[in-house]
């Protein structure tokens, strides 16, 4: 996936330079197991960016080392167990692939409440939410 396969519905507000393949390669090798092939492929192309969607709902994708820093300092991985943060919809939520739930997907969950029962299913997977929108109506702004 390129930042050109994301869906014209969504405006691109920040951009960064791509992630060094060090930092992509130990963001591999710690989340191992793992589907990563579309935010690697992203990550190549921008290392975080942030994008806000036509309906008003946002996402921020996060760099690998800032993903790896929001797992530790939050423990995202320990409470979704399987899980790997992608980003967050600017509204104290995490966005995250969730390769060990019911159903495997992008996932919603407060920061302030991590637990397994409040996580919101998005999408089946990044290249739908960004491509295609799917699940977008559950990103907010405020």
């Amino acid at each position: 996936m390129k930042i050109s396969d994301i869906s014209k519905d969504y405006q691109v507000i920040r951009i960064t330079n791509p992630a060094s393949a060090e930092d992509t390669g130990r963001f591999k090798r710690r989340y191992l197991g793992a589907d990563l092939s579309d935010y690697i492929e992203l990550m190549e192309c921008s290392a975080g960016f942030d994008v806000i969607h036509s309906s008003g709902g946002m996402l921020s994708i996060f760099s690998p080392s800032e993903a790896t820093e929001n797992d530790r300092c939050y423990g995202l991985s320990e409470n979704f167990p399987g899980s790997v943060p992608l980003g967050s919809d600017g509204n104290s939520r995490f966005v995250f692939l969730w390769i060990n739930a019911s159903v495997l997907g992008v996932w919603l969950c407060d920061m302030s409440v991590m637990s397994p029962s409040h996580a919101i299913y998005v999408a089946s997977n990044m290249l739908d939410l960004l491509s295609k929108c799917d699940g977008v109506e559950m990103l907010t702004f405020e």
